[in-house]
């Protein structure tokens, strides 16, 4: 039951943190009037940052690099895998025409769903 319990935390963290961050792009309004399911995103955001695709290597973080190749490609299939879902529910081209930033809304769930605390920002200018 614990298990259960932290996976619905977990999910519905994450839900919050898309939805958070769709209204500070401007673009939650958008989406919403076409139905748009943040749950069903959270759902496939975090089965797609749970895998591990490269192992992480600090040698990147000698070099002062931002990210490893490792949070990078993560990085890239979380995106790919909200650019997937919003294709699929309808919402990519609205998306598209309000300039919507997946890669930060890839960040943020990210780390919600790592459990990080993702701090309020201010809305797009």
């Amino acid at each position: 039951m614990v298990d259960l319990t932290a996976e619905t935390a977990r999910l519905m963290k994450v839900t919050e943190a898309i939805v958070a961050e769709l209204d500070r792009q401007g673009v939650a309004e958008a989406v919403a009037d076409l139905g748009f399911d943040p749950l069903e995103v959270a759902r496939v955001v975090i089965r797609a940052a749970d895998v591990d695709l490269v192992p992480v290597s600090k040698a990147a973080d000698l070099m002062h690099l931002t990210d490893t190749p490792a949070e990078t490609a993560r990085l890239t299939k979380v995106a790919e895998a909200i650019v997937h879902e919003m294709n699929r529910q309808g919402m990519a081209d609205t998306l598209e025409d309000q300039d919507f930033a997946v890669m930060e809304l890839a960040r943020v769930v990210i780390r919600a769903a790592d459990g990080e605390v993702v701090p309020f920002r201010r809305p797009y200018s």
